[in-house]
């Protein structure tokens, strides 16, 4: 079963669940299947349209746009998780993923042998944090300081150590 939760600022989240709908219409007129009441929404801003076991997203030429995983796309597969923007307004899609059953035999090539896939991966030029996600780490973030305070601190250093240097020297002449 698919669905989607949208976040409104300032309002309750929105959830809304769909299963064999060939279409959902998203935006702000009172037309569409789901109204969502916010500015940086078009009137008609997008669909979610179900392609084979799953839905895509396609935006409507909204003003504002709409990004997946924080990519501004016309349109594009929607899968379990994915971070959805309508303009200002946040979403996420989810949908029960199938998964496929792979007999051992399968999975091992018959012989006991590991399997070697020709499945090619790319690493993400970018990633975007999930909705609720906070920081567990009791470390703050370090904070690269700027060229003029590196500066300042050498320069700070320096003359401590030549204070110390001509008080030293001072204190050695009144002794002898």
């Amino acid at each position: 079963m698919a669905k989607i939760t949208i976040y409104v600022p300032d309002q309750e989240p929105i959830k809304v669940s769909f299963d064999e709908q060939a279409e959902i219409t998203i935006g702000r007129a009172p037309d569409n299947d789901l109204v969502v009441d916010h500015e940086s929404m078009s009137g008609h801003h997008a669909k979610l349209q179900q392609e084979g076991d799953g839905y895509i997203l396609v935006d409507l030429d909204s003003t504002n746009g709409s990004k997946i995983d924080g990519i501004s796309t016309g349109s594009g597969p929607l899968s379990n998780g994915t971070q959805i923007t309508f303009g200002k307004v946040d979403a996420v899609y989810e949908c029960e993923e199938v998964v496929e059953e792979v007999s051992e035999e399968e999975s091992f090539g018959g012989d006991g042998e590991s399997f070697v896939s020709d499945m090619q991966v790319d690493i993400a030029e970018t990633s975007v944090k999930a909705a609720g996600f906070s920081n567990l780490s009791p470390l703050e973030k370090a904070v690269e300081k700027d060229q003029f305070g590196k500066v300042a601190m050498v320069a700070g250093v320096i003359a401590i150590l030549a204070a110390l240097v001509t008080f030293g020297a001072a204190a050695s002449m009144k002794v002898g």
